[in-house]
């Protein structure tokens, strides 16, 4: 509730993509950005007076819904994604509210939230639920029964309760007159929708929170807590029987990123019984629906058929024996890793061979294989050790591109792939070494798994690789985490830092 300044304010206006869609009004963010000397004064003072009057900003939250299809052929309305495209000026008052909210979430949401929330990662969440599938499966010669529910929230920002957000707002503590202005914006809005390239009547929501407003992820994530709350208390006081990894580290019973959302547990029938009842809480509350088509449950393979067809129905969700991806990687995989990583392999396929029906320069080729073609696999790469043979395979697929190879011909290749690597000054071309690379993303994980050692994944993976001692004495063993240890066993203490240096990366 500070008093608001100018430079808040055109540090705002900066922070917003310039050419990001523009609203009703037509202005995108190049126009307020390259004539800020000019307009400055007046949209500070707009500003101004929304903070110190809070005035109402109907008049400038007037929205157009642009439908983005989700499928090929979308046939039905909600196979279409609604974002707002609002007005510049709005997104600036959004804006800096977005920003006085976002240093405090880290103290007041849920360690199982990894989403918008600075220090938290992606790659948090997708090394516990690896690792937590991992548990599922490999669990075979015990009577404890253990599943993994995945829950699919049907349009879980248009369904939010205004009501119930602003009852969540003032109970967490957050000032009257703040949870005010944040209301302001969420309830003034006007929508019309844009239906082939036409703009429709406008009509005023009485719920739901917009994608593509700036704040709306915080707002979201803040709601969703509560469900991380309800399902931790009933934890705490001995409902819920989550995963353990661990006798030293903490149970996981749930873990969200955004609307994605799994939950861990003993599969028992009380914890289906008081998970129902948390969900039905939760959604009476809120607004939201849980899609039943689209979650589904996944059992360790020790359970028994009678046990799983009592969680199905008292869940009422789909058996799936293969939970699929999760965030953009695969969940589980076989004894060949290579298989699991084969859609990498394909997408780096499938934009060199587009590519190849254009004519390119030799400089073009260059700019495609190293700010696309090399930026593919660093997603997963940073979760990942990738085997020395696929990453050969990669560097082939981009040494044909490179010396233009096409069907009906094969090119010579006059220097080698590891010389190319080189950089420029050196004689190369400075590609990127695939392995040495993916060294540097593990090596960037292991870093903050040493950095912040209280972090909730890192706890969870102490507790089940080096209970006893610390990152850096960890053994490979016959218990593998996702290439971190791996990667530590196979480098030792000093982690090859001289590779991490060549690949680009370096430490705070």
């Amino acid at each position: 509730m500070a008093p608001i300044i100018d430079e808040e304010i055109r540090h705002a206006v900066f922070q917003i993509g310039a050419l990001k869609s523009p609203g009703p009004d037509g202005f995108s963010g190049v126009f307020y950005q390259k004539y800020w000397n000019i307009i400055g004064e007046d949209m500070c003072g707009l500003v101004r007076r929304f903070f110190s009057e809070n005035e109402n900003i109907s008049a400038m939250n007037v929205t157009e819904i642009a439908l983005i299809p989700k499928v090929l052929s979308p046939e039905l309305v909600t196979q279409f994604r609604p974002i707002a495209l609002c007005n510049y000026s709005y997104k600036v008052i959004s804006k800096i509210l977005a920003n006085r909210l976002q240093p405090h979430l880290n103290a007041i949401i849920s360690p199982q939230q990894c989403a918008f929330i600075p220090g938290r990662q992606v790659q948090d969440n997708i090394f516990i639920v690896h690792e937590a599938f991992h548990s599922l499966k490999i669990r075979r010669a015990t009577s404890i029964f253990e599943m993994g529910l995945k829950l699919d929230m049907n349009k879980a920002y248009d369904r939010i309760e205004w009501d119930f957000l602003q009852a969540v707002l003032l109970k967490m503590g957050f000032a009257e007159t703040w949870v005010e202005k944040v209301m302001n914006c969420v309830s003034s809005v006007e929508f019309s929708v844009i239906i082939n390239g036409k703009t429709g009547g406008g009509f005023k929501p009485s719920r739901g929170i917009r994608q593509g407003d700036p704040i709306s992820p915080y707002l979201f994530i803040i709601v969703n807590d509560v469900l991380s709350s309800m399902l931790n208390h009933a934890a705490t006081r001995g409902f819920l029987k989550g995963l353990s990894f661990g006798r030293k580290g903490p149970t996981l019973t749930h873990l969200f990123f955004a609307d994605d959302s799994l939950i861990f547990l003993k599969a028992t029938s009380q914890n289906c019984r008081v998970v129902s009842q948390i969900l039905k809480s939760y959604c009476k509350a809120s607004g939201q629906v849980v899609n039943l088509e689209k979650s589904n449950l996944f059992f360790s393979p020790n359970t028994l058929a009678e046990v799983k067809e009592e969680m199905r129905a008292a869940l009422n969700v789909n058996i799936t024996e293969d939970p699929g991806k999760y965030l953009g990687l695969p969940t589980i995989y076989g004894r060949s890793k290579k298989e699991a990583l084969a859609f990498v392999k394909e997408k780096i396929l499938h934009k060199v061979q587009g590519w190849k029906k254009s004519l390119l320069t030799q400089a073009g080729r260059e700019v495609l294989i190293k700010a696309v073609a090399q930026a593919v696999p660093s997603y997963p790469m940073s979760v990942f050790s990738f085997p020395i043979g696929f990453c050969k395979e990669i560097d082939s697929i981009l040494a044909n591109f490179w010396w233009g190879h096409n069907q009906e011909a094969n090119k010579i290749h006059w220097i080698s792939w590891k010389d190319l690597g080189l950089p420029k000054k050196e004689g190369g071309m400075g590609f990127r070494s695939l392995r040495d690379f993916n060294s540097a993303l593990l090596a960037k994980q292991c870093w903050r798994l040493m950095l912040e050692p209280d972090a909730f994944w890192a706890q969870l993976i102490k507790s089940r690789y080096f209970p006893n001692n610390d990152f850096l004495q960890a053994k490979k063993g016959g218990k593998v985490f996702m290439g971190l240890v791996e990667l530590a066993g196979r480098q030792g203490r000093h982690c090859q830092w001289g590779a991490v240096a060549r690949a680009g990366w370096k430490s705070d």
